[in-house]
């Protein structure tokens, strides 16, 4: 087995889920430097979280933990095919620590083109951009990548979830389509027409032969704003102030 380095990118991909939790576990002094950034009364709290999702991810089988892993590293087809490595799994473990407080019942699902884990009946998608793409890129390749595969035909709204992004590239406060982000924006989501309009190719519907109202209204959250969320928060009101946002 290879020896993984807290912090480096590697090519290597995971032949088993115990390399892929050695990795994690020799991240502990990070994932504590971490949870020391939040107030010290929640830091307990904090602490305990992240090692259930430690015990969680320990009990799946490998290959839901490559699906995950492969659904989560995005990057768009068009930068090609670099292997991601470890890149952003110190970052997935943080945002299911969050995940974890608000929301104990989570689980990794099949993942799909539009979702890789769930929360009771509902799904999200918790995705990582590896070479930092904006979110209206993110956005426009998940869509293409949704409409070639057979799901686009047995779904009616493709962004009928929450999407959790991290590690993308904001160049302006127009590419921000983080709904926590704009205190404005009090419908929790954007218009998909927006997107195609201001960042895509409007000929997208034609292309697919699908309607304006199949791709649905877009949910997006940041990683910043669930943890700036902990950071307002007290031990009494942070499981429901994440609730809030997720």
């Amino acid at each position: 087995m290879p020896t993984l380095l807290p912090g480096k990118l590697h090519s290597t991909k995971i032949t088993s889920s115990i390399e892929f939790i050695q990795y994690l576990e020799s991240c502990q002094g990070q994932m504590d430097v971490f949870i020391t950034r939040f107030p010290s009364e929640l830091q307990y709290i904090l602490s305990k979280a992240s090692s259930e999702v430690l015990s969680r991810l320990d009990s799946y089988e490998d290959d839901v933990i490559n699906s995950l892993l492969d659904s989560y590293q995005f990057y768009r087809r068009e930068l090609g095919s670099v292997p991601p490595g470890v890149s952003g799994w110190l970052d997935l473990w943080k945002i299911l620590t969050l995940i974890q407080i608000a929301r104990p019942d989570w689980h990794i699902k099949n993942v799909s083109h539009y979702s890789n884990f769930g929360i009771n009946k509902s799904y999200y998608y918790i995705l990582y951009s590896i070479y930092q793409d904006t979110m209206p890129e993110i956005i426009l390749e998940l869509v293409e990548r949704f409409f070639e595969s057979p799901l686009a035909y047995f779904t009616d709204r493709m962004f009928s979830r929450l999407l959790i992004l991290e590690n993308s590239l904001l160049l302006s406060e127009e590419q921000n389509l983080c709904y926590k982000c704009k205190t404005d924006n009090q419908d929790k989501k954007v218009k998909f027409d927006r997107i195609i309009t201001n960042f895509g190719k409007s000929d997208i519907y034609d292309r697919w032969g699908i309607s304006r109202n199949h791709v649905g209204d877009i949910q997006v959250v940041c990683f910043k704003c669930l943890q700036s969320t902990v950071l307002k928060s007290s031990t009494h009101t942070l499981t429901a102030e994440l609730q809030g946002v997720i």
